[in-house]
């Protein structure tokens, strides 16, 4: 003889709505229901209120820039600005008009660049007094078009001081988004525009004071979303006394942005935490059911699959 085919006969249960044996039915599910929710709560992150992603953004350089190098007593070497209403407005002292060049790297051909490269040559004449100091105000203009689309302006401050005497300075670092609060992902237009205006431009200089390093600095750090960059610099004295270079290198990678998630998306999360928990409690939970029931904790009627059910009274 061969099994051609089997099931398995189960052992059923009874008992009336009013008894002990429903009242732990109903409290287990509602435990299994609610627990989940709690554990899930009380270890953090449930509700999610902020998220994050990563983007590399289509950066470029906006030929706008303020350079001021100072000697050892504080007094301006030389100073220029790429705005000609500031030079006018310097009455062109100590001006010097450099020979510029800029110039986007894209390593793996997506249109944006993963690399800016700024170089400046200021002549130095043999009067002037040597430099120990540069500061420089560079505009960026960024787009992100991911989860959250936005276009901003921002300056970024590359700066060096010291007593060393020198004519070249070389900064290499990373472009970074930094964020004081999280953004929204809706805006009236489809895309964050909040800070899109450039912090100075020809139009909003009224004096020197607008365009003064310390108010443009006051300015950038008021804003919620900016650039900055993470890097090093090296100062040192070059073959050629009579210019002052100035090379500035910036890195474009993938930038962490902070968001406030959609109803939706809280929902979705709050979800998958709260179906892993209930696995894993109705794990452990139907062992506790089953040694309550089958163990006789609480009154039940067994019964049996293919045992026949007979009448209360025979006749």
């Amino acid at each position: 003889m061969v099994e051609i085919y089997s099931r398995a006969l189960k052992e059923r249960f009874y008992g009336s709505r009013c008894s002990v044996a429903y009242l732990f039915r109903a409290c287990w599910y509602i435990a299994l229901a609610i627990a989940p929710i709690y554990i899930a709560y009380s270890s953090g992150g449930f509700w999610r209120r902020s998220s994050t992603y990563l983007e590399q953004p289509s950066v470029h350089f906006t030929k706008s820039l303020i350079v001021a190098a100072s000697s050892s007593d504080g007094s301006r070497v030389l100073q220029y600005s790429s705005m000609e209403k500031l030079n006018y407005l310097w009455g062109y002292q100590n001006v010097r008009q450099p020979t510029a060049k800029a110039w986007d790297v894209d390593s793996n051909l997506d249109t944006k660049a993963d690399s800016i490269h700024i170089n400046l040559v200021f002549p130095l004449f043999p009067s002037d007094a040597s430099v120990v100091s540069v500061s420089c105000f560079v505009l960026f203009h960024a787009s992100f078009m991911d989860v959250v689309p936005m276009e901003i302006e921002s300056g970024l401050f590359v700066q060096h001081s010291g007593g060393v005497v020198g004519n070249q300075f070389t900064y290499a670092g990373d472009l970074r988004l930094r964020q004081r609060n999280a953004l929204s992902k809706y805006s009236s237009n489809g895309v964050r525009t909040v800070y899109s205006y450039p912090i100075i431009n020809d139009t909003s200089i009224k004096s020197v004071q607008d365009a003064d390093l310390t108010t443009l600095m006051l300015q950038t750090e008021a804003r919620n979303e900016t650039l900055v960059s993470f890097g090093t610099g090296v100062w040192s004295q070059s073959s050629s006394p009579s210019t002052f270079n100035l090379s500035l290198h910036f890195t474009v990678p993938q930038m962490e942005v902070t968001y406030v998630p959609s109803a939706s998306e809280a929902i979705k999360f709050a979800f998958i935490q709260w179906i892993a928990m209930f696995f894993i409690l109705y794990f452990f939970g139907s062992f506790i059911r089953n040694f309550v029931y089958e163990e006789n904790v609480v009154q039940t009627t067994r019964i049996k699959d293919g045992t026949p059910i007979m009448k209360a009274h025979q006749f």
